[in-house]
C-alpha cells in the first residue's frame, strides 16, 4: 500500500508521484472493474481470467490505495504506467501470494488490525489456509455486500465455498470478538484488583479467574464460594456487573445456559443474593457471541414454509442487532454486525 500525499512525494522505488492523473487514472480503473463485476462470462470462467483490483482505505488520518491482482504479468505497460505514476505499487506475483501481503490486503480492505502489524490472527485462530484466490474471492464478496448486491457462489463440493464465507464472517465481526475479549479481561482484572477483600480459598480464587481468562467452563459451586464473601466484596461485584449490561457486546452474547439474561440481571439489581450474583456471573463467563453465519442446506424435503421461518428469524435477530448497535455507536453502518444467510446446494436440489 501506498499513500499519495501530493505532487513530489516519492514512491517505494523513489519515482516522483503525479496527482494531477489521480482522479482520470482511478476513474478508468473503477470503468474496467465495473465490467469484470457485471460481465457474467468473467464470472463464469473465473479461473481462466486474470483478476485487478484496486482496494481503497479510509481511516482517520488520511485515505491510501492498494492493488491487487492474480496475474500482474498480464497487465498493460500503459496501466502499469498510469499506477505507477500515482504512486500505486505492483507486487510481482511471488510477493502476491505471501500470506503476510495477503494480510495486509484484507487488513486494508475491512479495516481490521494486524497483529504485531503483520498478520490476521483471526485466519490462524480458524486454522484457515489462506490463498491468493480466496483472498480475490473475499474482497469481491465484500465488495458487492457492500454495494448490496446479492451473491451466488458456483463450485463443486469440498472446493470451499462454506468455509470461505465462514472466515469472511468472522473478519467482518471481528472488532465484536476483540471487544468481548477486552470485556472479559476488564472482568479478570476487577476481580484481581478486590483479591485483599476476599475470604475464601485463594488459591479457588485465582483458579477461578484463570478460568476465566482462559475461556474455560467454570463449576456454578466454585462461583458460588466466591461470591459468599462479605458485603464489600459482593456489593463491588455486582456494581461491576450491572456496568456490563449496557454494553451493546453484551446483547451478542448466548449461552447453553436458558436463563434469560435480562432476568439474572434483574435479579442481580434488586437484591445482593450471592446466589444471584454467582448465576449472573457463570452465565456471562459461560457465554460466545451469537453467530453471524448462518448456513441452510437445501434438500428436497424442505418446504418454501420452512424456508420462510428460517429466514425471518434470521432477519428478525439481524434486525435486533442492527438496531441495538445504532443505539449503542449512534451510526448507521460502520458498527453494526454483517449477518451472513448462506442458502447451500441451492441448485442441486430437487
Amino acid at each position: 500500500f501506498n499513500y499519495n500525499s501530493g505532487i513530489g512525494e516519492k514512491t517505494q522505488s523513489g519515482a516522483q508521484t503525479d496527482t494531477h492523473h489521480l482522479g482520470s487514472t482511478i476513474l478508468s480503473r473503477m470503468l474496467i472493474e465495473v465490467h469484470e463485476f457485471c460481465d457474467s462470462a468473467i464470472i463464469k470462467h473465473w479461473n481462466n481470467i486474470p483478476h485487478h483490483q484496486l482496494i481503497y482505505e479510509i481511516r482517520d488520518e488520511g485515505a491510501s490505495m492498494g492493488f491487487i491482482t492474480s496475474k500482474p504479468e498480464e497487465l498493460s505497460n500503459s496501466e502499469k504506467s498510469k499506477l505507477h505514476a500515482i504512486g500505486v505499487n505492483i507486487p510481482s506475483i511471488a510477493q502476491m501470494h505471501s500470506r503476510e501481503l495477503l494480510d495486509r490486503y484484507l487488513s486494508r480492505a475491512l479495516n481490521i488490525e494486524l497483529q504485531d502489524g503483520r498478520i490476521l490472527k483471526a485466519i490462524d485462530d480458524e486454522k484457515y489456509v489462506l490463498t491468493l484466490d480466496y483472498t480475490i474471492k473475499m474482497l469481491s464478496i465484500h465488495e458487492r455486500c457492500r454495494c448490496k448486491v446479492p451473491v451466488i457462489i458456483q463450485g463443486e463440493t469440498g472446493v470451499g465455498k462454506t468455509a470461505l464465507l465462514k472466515m469472511l464472517s468472522v473478519l467482518w465481526n471481528h472488532s465484536y470478538m476483540m471487544e468481548w475479549n477486552t470485556v472479559r479481561s476488564r472482568l479478570c482484572d476487577f476481580l484481581k484488583s478486590i483479591t485483599k477483600i476476599v475470604d475464601c480459598n485463594a488459591e479457588l480464587y485465582r483458579d477461578c479467574i484463570s478460568t476465566i481468562q482462559m475461556q474455560n467452563a467454570i463449576s456454578y459451586s466454585d462461583l458460588l464460594a466466591i461470591c459468599q464473601q462479605n458485603p464489600s466484596f459482593n456489593k463491588q461485584l455486582k456494581n461491576h456487573l450491572l456496568q456490563m449490561r449496557h454494553l451493546f457486546i453484551i446483547s451478542m452474547l448466548q449461552s447453553e445456559d436458558k436463563r434469560s439474561l435480562k432476568t439474572l440481571f434483574s435479579d442481580v439489581e434488586t437484591s445482593e443474593d450471592p446466589q444471584a450474583i454467582a448465576s449472573l456471573l457463570q452465565w456471562i463467563c459461560s457465554a460466545q457471541l451469537k453467530t453471524t453465519f448462518h448456513k441452510i442446506l437445501m434438500h428436497s424435503a424442505l418446504t418454501p414454509r420452512d424456508i420462510n421461518a428460517t429466514v425471518k428469524k434470521i432477519i428478525e435477530e439481524a434486525n435486533m442487532l442492527r438496531e441495538l448497535a445504532e443505539k449503542q455507536y449512534h451510526v448507521k453502518v460502520q458498527r453494526v454486525p454483517t449477518v451472513i444467510l448462506f442458502l447451500d446446494e441451492i441448485n442441486t436440489a430437487s
